[in-house]
């Protein structure tokens, strides 16, 4: 496991302000990852909320926590999940209901259900928000969910360079 690096751009014009979370348990690690993010993008102004943080971030499992990197973007409306593993094969399907790749030792932690990436989506398009689900650069995935609306339409094009967009 790595330390999740949380980057705040409290400034746009500022390097961004960096929480280390250390790894630790992994419900633990899951928890703190969450909780912090939740914190952080709130103390922006960010309306983002907990329940949309806590289903993204639980994806980190299925990454091995290779590199979690969260950015926290336009007054906390904006924030990006990026890692470094193995990646998501199938975005489009990650959409859908019931599509899970937790096995049995992942859902002693996570619910592993299938049902995340589609109550984000859900959630973010009853609030004219997007959700977005594209390749990381090298390897891995990066998760962007988004209530501003500058950040909205930039999501939106991003299907053009293959990312599973919804919003």
């Amino acid at each position: 496991q790595h330390p999740a690096r949380i980057a705040v751009y409290d400034d746009p014009s500022a390097a961004p302000r960096v929480v280390v979370v250390e790894p630790k348990d992994v419900r633990a690690y899951l928890e703190e990852i969450t909780a912090t993010v939740n914190r952080l993008s709130h103390e922006q102004g960010g309306t983002i909320p907990f329940m949309v943080i806590r289903e993204i971030v639980e994806n980190f499992i299925h990454a091995h926590f290779m590199e979690p990197i969260i950015s926290i973007l336009d007054g906390g409306e904006t924030i990006r999940f990026a890692d470094q593993g193995p990646g998501i094969g199938d975005k489009e399907r990650a959409f859908e209901f019931g599509v899970t790749s937790a096995d049995r030792d992942k859902k002693r932690y996570i619910r592993g259900t299938g049902a995340g990436f589609p109550m984000v989506q859900q959630y973010l398009e009853n609030a004219g928000g997007a959700v977005s689900i594209e390749d990381n650069l090298g390897q891995g995935t990066v998760v962007t969910v988004s209530l501003d609306p500058a950040r909205v339409a930039e999501i939106e094009r991003t299907a053009a360079r293959g990312a599973a967009v919804r919003g």
